[in-house]
């Protein structure tokens, strides 16, 4: 069941549902299913991109236009790319036509995500199919010849899930912030943010609100600094339900220590204050208060020990009365990094646990949203977090500089569907444990725009996301963190940058591109000088290099000397099972130090089914390292989804041989990459059917499996 805007109501699906979407993703193997197809506008001031056009319909149906994005990537040869953001179910047809001259060539990454594909003259068709635990995201490059272009000019598509329950405007516990709207503190009852379609830039600093417990004609206010000349801004509200009404504008505060200022009065109950970027060279993006007074003409200070909310608890304690005590920002736990926002300024925050901030489709928000030591905080949507505004490197103004989502040190955290584009630095810090990061898109073009930048992860799972990142994408993951069903795009440094911890997984994973040369920085897979166990990354796609001579397949070492990282720890029990590079060229891997228990496991290569010594895979082994171990084993290549699904426990792939468990029938279908299908047989009882007889050969296939009333799809290798 789907509401107006085509989104899932109700969670519940039949198994049947379930398989049948992901058979489609199988050319040659499908199921009948009703398309959905949800577009979003691009409201007035964000910039598009018209290097391309993009239509989408059901099959058969009516073609719909998307609205392309312009997103900047690639701090090497920074470039305007193109973006489609947009959600649908089932089978849809898509058709590309590149406005930018004629076509020569094209590929599209993954490949796996389409079919049916064809050109005609400048337009591109293919065919997606829709599977929600690995969400359809690819790219479409054009004209090989064109160099750099061939990569930062490129098409980007974003085609996620439909929302399953999203909230509505309607709903009780939803406070609507329209376009232009200064949020307000949720009123009672509320829980939950709803940023409707169109830009939204009125955010701030952190702040707190004062209830004065009465209407007053509020006409000055005193602000004791500790060290910096702050910026700041101060409002004003007679009720709850009303909106600010700005009494004084502090940006372009010079002054430091206490400052006193008068201005024209303005009625109401609710003072707030914002603070911003100071003015401190050094330390901009620092923010030291220690007590705000406010005043009706001579009266005596209204706003001591009149605290009602704010960004942070310690809030509190800028009207406790005590000048010489306050709070700071960042507080002792903030990432201890310049890139995390030279100033404080223009963010959401959320403000208690369990809160909720949906952005819908369609809607962009100017500026970052925060959450510090909370628990249960929420962000889901399909709309777009824009950096573009805020301080980039080499600007002059650091009064803008933020990240566009921190979550700091909490747990049961949410990330689900929203896009990041233009951040001015890491594009996300996340310190939370037990969490969801679940179809999150981002893209970066600034130095150390780091993708995810994760902490304290234990027990997180990271899935359906696609990252192009100009720095470390997935970074410092540490527990029992797993990442999965997800593509990742590199312009600089490490893709999976491992520097601590034990247990962590990668399975799923397209590597579309790396575009690394910076010597020491470099590597898709990298554990690097620290006690690290226990890691698995498992079917792991690279595609070819951008620039092989400069980038590396993996690195794990404890002796490299950077700098910020110095040699050190034990790298042991590291599991590498069905990599595949698709490209050539590339630098040696490197294995060095105090590492030992490395296992690859049907590691292919050009030319190189499995490979079965270090030589072969290209990676050289130096002193201090036990060598790796190789094997070659019949297994599973999953194309999507989730490890075999709801026939688990009745089909086994294992030494090249399909195994049925099931008292009644079952039938096999099997097909080639191509989409042919080669072979279906079927039978009844347990039996067992090998793969490496007449049947088929070596290769790669498709197979589909029916028993007792479920299916599942899974993508093998026989060798």
């Amino acid at each position: 069941m789907k509401d107006t805007h085509g989104n899932l109501r109700t969670p519940t699906r039949s198994a049947w549902a379930f398989y049948s979407t992901i058979m489609m993703a199988v050319p040659g193997i499908s199921a009948t299913a009703f398309a959905t197809v949800v577009t979003y506008t691009v409201p007035a001031g964000v910039p598009t991109n018209a290097d391309y056009s993009v239509r989408v319909r059901q099959s058969g149906g009516t073609w719909q236009n998307l609205p392309i994005c312009n997103v900047k990537v690639n701090q090497w040869h920074l470039s305007n790319a193109s973006m489609v953001n947009f959600s649908f179910s089932g089978t849809i047809d898509m058709e590309v036509t590149y406005n930018a001259g004629a076509i020569s060539d094209f590929e599209v990454r993954p490949s796996w995500m389409v079919g049916s594909v064809a050109r005609t003259g400048n337009v591109i068709t293919f065919t997606t199919s829709q599977d929600d635990t690995f969400p359809r995201k690819f790219v479409v490059m054009v004209n090989k010849s064109g160099g750099d272009n061939y990569y930062d000019k490129c098409l980007h598509i974003l085609g996620n899930p439909l929302e399953v329950n999203p909230p509505r405007e309607t709903d009780t516990n939803v406070q609507v912030v329209e376009p232009g709207q200064t949020p307000v503190p949720l009123n009672s009852g509320k829980d939950t943010y709803y940023f409707k379609p169109g830009l939204h830039t009125d955010h701030t600093g952190p702040w707190a609100e004062i209830d004065l417990g009465q209407s007053y004609a509020v006409d000055k206010i005193t602000l004791v600094q500790r060290d910096f000349s702050q910026t700041f801004k101060v409002w004003v509200r007679n009720g709850l339900a009303d909106n600010y009404t700005l009494a004084y504008n502090g940006m372009s505060n010079t002054f430091s220590g206490t400052i006193a200022q008068s201005f024209p009065a303005v009625t109401g109950r609710y003072v707030k204050i914002a603070f911003f970027a100071n003015n401190n060279d050094g330390n901009r993006y620092k923010c030291h208060i220690n007590e705000f007074k406010v005043y009706v003409g001579a009266s005596a200070n209204l706003a001591q020990g009149k605290y009602r909310v704010g960004s942070h608890s310690t809030m509190s304690t800028i009207v406790d009365g005590n000048d010489n005590g306050g709070t700071s920002f960042p507080t002792s736990g903030w990432p201890n990094r310049n890139m995390t926002g030279e100033s404080v300024t223009d963010r959401f925050w959320f403000t208690a646990a369990n809160e909720k901030v949906y952005i819908a489709g369609g809607a962009v928000l100017r500026g970052g949203v925060y959450s510090e030591n909370l628990n249960g905080t929420m962000m889901t949507g399909r709309g777009i977090i824009d950096g573009s505004q805020s301080y980039h490197a080499g600007q002059e103004n650091y009064i803008n500089r933020v990240n566009p989502y921190v979550a700091f040190q909490g747990s049961g955290v949410t990330l689900e569907g929203y896009t990041v584009m233009d951040p001015p630095g890491w594009t996300c810090f996340f310190n939370c444990g037990n969490s969801t990061l679940k179809n999150v898109n981002q893209f970066s073009s600034e130095g150390n725009g780091d993708g995810f930048n994760l902490g304290g992860t234990g027990g997180t799972v990271a899935s359906g996301l696609f990252i192009r990142a100009c720095d470390d994408l997935v970074g410092y993951p540490s527990g029992t963190f797993t990442m999965k069903n997800s593509c990742l795009w590199g312009d600089k440094a490490h893709l999976f940058f491992l520097t601590g911890g034990s247990g962590q997984k990668f399975y799923n994973i397209d590597v579309l591109n790396s575009h690394e040369d910076l010597g020491e920085y470099q590597g898709v897979i990298v554990c690097q000088n620290a006690n690290i166990s226990n890691v698995l990354f498992e079917n792991i796609r690279i595609w070819p290099f951008r620039d092989p001579a400069g980038s590396v397949v993996m690195w794990l070492t404890a002796v490299l000397s950077t700098g910020w990282s110095n040699p050190g720890g034990n790298i042991s029990n590291i599991t590498i099972r069905n990599l595949s590079y698709l490209g050539a060229g590339e630098r040696q891997s490197i294995i060095e130090g105090s590492v030992s228990g490395v296992n690859i496991i049907n590691y292919s290569r050009p030319g190189i089914p499995c490979v079965t010594n270090a030589a072969q895979g290209n990676i050289t082994v130096r002193s201090g390292a036990s060598a790796p171990t190789f094997a070659c084993v019949a297994t599973i290549r999953r194309y999507g989804g989730e490890p075999s699904g709801a026939v688990s426990h009745l089909v086994t792939f294992a030494h090249g041989a399909i195994t049925i468990a099931c008292a009644g029938r079952h039938t096999i279908s099997i097909a080639n990459l191509s989409g042919a299908i080669v072979k279906r047989f079927g039978g009844s009882g347990n039996r067992s059917y090998a793969l490496n007889d007449a049947r088929l050969g070596a290769g790669t296939y498709y197979v589909k499996v029916t028993a007792g009333g479920m299916e599942t799809c899974e993508r093998i290798v026989i060798r």
